[in-house]
């Protein structure tokens, strides 16, 4: 099966015969204290190692916005207090065992079940980025530069506040992170008169009163009254909760009109404990990105040849490193936003403004869509993972901008490399640089009319000109994209005999 997909993979364009070469290494006729390594690498060696580089890349690179948060009912009182009855009659060992089996199955299933479509939109994401790094890269760079802004506009409020509001809580908000939190079917405790006296009871939290159930019981008993959960029946805030994302334009409008008196006191560590970064994962990444380019740099400077293959995915480090540079303060893997504000009616609601106030990347170069399509995020609703925030589309733009050359450069680095062919030498060198310029091309438009709209004269309707102009330039840059993909796998078949001279670098710890 294995050849089989080595063939296929390795397919020529033209009529050649499958040739293969097996490398025999002597090994010693006598025990000996050290081995080195072979000087020869085969061609798994270099389809391996270059694979799982961009595998582990792009999906260490992932900083995903926080997942739809689903309509949250809170158990009832009643219920919590059962189970605190069933735990105090202390139930035999069977009844325990089974309990406490039920109870980890619920929590393992939940688990389970949970994870699947993080999972599932991670995955897709890490496609998303392999097809496309240089978009990841220029978002990465157009958010830093948003949240820098969010930062210089919250810092007034943060130091009348005497709270910490940096770069972190910029990202944080971006994503989803605070939300508005809004209650329905609240119920206030009601009020006991027995024997002539007031007996009502404190105004404690409800995760207070389960605590002290016990001890309120037991002294009740004492006085020959009712149990507690007679005396506090579903006391509580109870029913559907509802959450409303606060974009960082809305945390500062309602803290500017004094809708919110004061920002709350949250700091970038409380925030970075949300956070579910592998480091581990990231330093593998980071130790196989290392190696990557210093096999390349090595080679090329001993005049060895080097494949298409590893061109690419030095290209693909140089956008997750810079990525990784950018994200450093935003969160990984957060689920659960922080309640910023409680409100209990959605009288509030009124406050929030479109915290995704354009439409998200996917669109943009569609003729017909409106590329400013203001959306209002409806109760626990998420913030699209390509999303951008209306009037800062330029940031964003020279972020792939920038994103697109630098990907674009590294393959128009291989212009001296080994083909197969004369025709797929020039191939390769046109398209490398179409992906190169492409990318400046199509966002050129959409600058300069965001500057000056009268430089440019689109007629009535501007942008539905500008979006056939990127959809255009995207199309060609798409197809020049697939020609670099296709004649990557294709040399990787037709390497002169040099590119399996392995060097000193295969000595350093890698996976391949």
């Amino acid at each position: 099966m294995l050849k089989f997909i080595i063939l296929l993979l390795f397919a020529a364009g033209r009529s050649h015969t499958y040739t293969r070469f097996n490398t025999t290494c002597t090994v010693p006729d006598t025990p000996v204290n050290f081995v080195s390594s072979p000087d020869s690498r085969g061609t798994l060696n270099i389809l391996w190692s270059c694979l799982f580089t961009i595998f582990a890349c792009t999906w260490s690179i992932q900083h995903l916005n926080i997942p739809e948060q689903r309509d949250q009912v809170q158990e009832p009182l009643q219920n919590r207090l059962d189970k605190i009855d069933f735990l105090e009659q202390k139930p035999n060992f069977c009844r325990r065992l089974w309990y406490d089996i039920r109870s980890g199955a619920k929590g393992c299933w939940s688990s389970v079940t949970g994870s699947i479509p993080g999972f599932s939109t991670n995955l897709k994401w890490m496609v998303f980025t392999i097809l496309g790094p240089e978009f990841i890269m220029g978002k990465a760079i157009g958010d830093f530069v948003v949240a820098r802004a969010v930062k210089r506009d919250m810092h007034g409020f943060a130091v009348i506040d005497n709270v910490e509001w940096g770069l972190t809580h910029g990202f944080f908000a971006m994503m989803g992170g605070f939300t508005m939190v809004v209650r329905e079917g609240q119920q206030q405790p009601e009020t006991r008169q027995e024997d002539g006296h007031d007996n009502r009871q404190p105004q404690i939290s409800e995760e207070g009163r389960i605590a002290a159930a016990p001890v309120i019981e037991h002294a009740n008993a004492k006085k020959k009254t009712p149990p507690v959960k007679v005396l506090i029946p579903e006391l509580g805030p109870q029913g559907l909760t509802k959450s409303y994302i606060l974009g960082s334009k809305d945390i500062f409008e309602m803290r500017r009109e004094r809708v919110m008196k004061r920002l709350p006191m949250i700091t970038t560590a409380e925030i970075h404990d949300k956070s579910k970064a592998n480091s581990f994962v990231k330093l593998v990444a980071i130790v196989q990105i290392l190696w990557t380019a210093i096999q390349v740099i090595v080679r090329a400077a001993k005049g060895l040849a080097i494949a298409q293959l590893e061109l690419v995915v030095t290209a693909f480090s140089v956008c997750a490193v810079v990525t990784y540079i950018f994200l450093v303060p935003k969160p990984q893997g957060a689920q659960v936003p922080l309640p910023l504000i409680e409100a209990d009616s959605e009288r509030h609601v009124n406050w929030i403004g479109n915290t995704t106030e354009s439409a998200p990347l996917r669109i943009l170069f569609i003729p017909g869509t409106d590329p400013y399509l203001q959306i209002r995020n409806p109760p626990n609703a998420r913030i699209p993972n390509d999303s951008i925030i209306k009037g800062n589309f330029p940031v964003y733009a020279l972020g792939m901008s920038i994103g697109g050359v630098v990907f674009g450069a590294v393959h128009v680095a291989g212009w001296n490399l080994h083909f197969p062919t004369p025709l797929e030498e020039r191939l390769w060198h046109i398209s490398s640089i179409l992906s190169t310029c492409l990318m400046p091309i199509a966002f050129l438009p959409y600058l300069i009319f965001i500057v000056n709209d009268k430089l440019l004269s689109f007629g009535e309707n501007p942008t539905l000109r500008m979006q056939w102009w990127g959809f255009v330039s995207v199309l060609i840059y798409i197809l020049a994209r697939l020609a670099l993909l296709v004649e990557t796998f294709r040399a990787l078949a037709s390497l002169p005999p040099d590119a399996f001279v392995s060097t000193w670098v295969s000595n350093i710890p890698n996976l391949n």
